[in-house]
């Protein structure tokens, strides 16, 4: 199958950190981990695991540590 760009849907303009944290859904908690996001969202654990090393690379969330084996993640703002 490939993999290629076939319509785009809509365009969002992204100028600061805050900017980003509207990807997350309203009843995301204070700390989160890769998994509680993708349960949150419906997505699959490693898609949510990209989302946050994008979300931590703009600035938009911090690694506050670890729960068990998993990331905590939460909102710089």
């Amino acid at each position: 199958m490939d993999r290629r760009l076939v319509e785009i849907r809509d365009r969002i303009r992204f100028r600061k950190p805050a900017d980003y944290l509207a990807v997350l859904p309203d009843n995301c908690p204070e700390l989160f981990t890769n998994r509680e996001l993708a349960d949150l969202m419906s997505l699959p654990i490693r898609t949510a695991g990209q989302l946050t090393y994008c979300l931590r690379g703009a600035g938009a969330l911090w690694l506050k540590g670890r729960r068990g084996r998993e990331y905590l993640f939460s909102r710089t703002l």
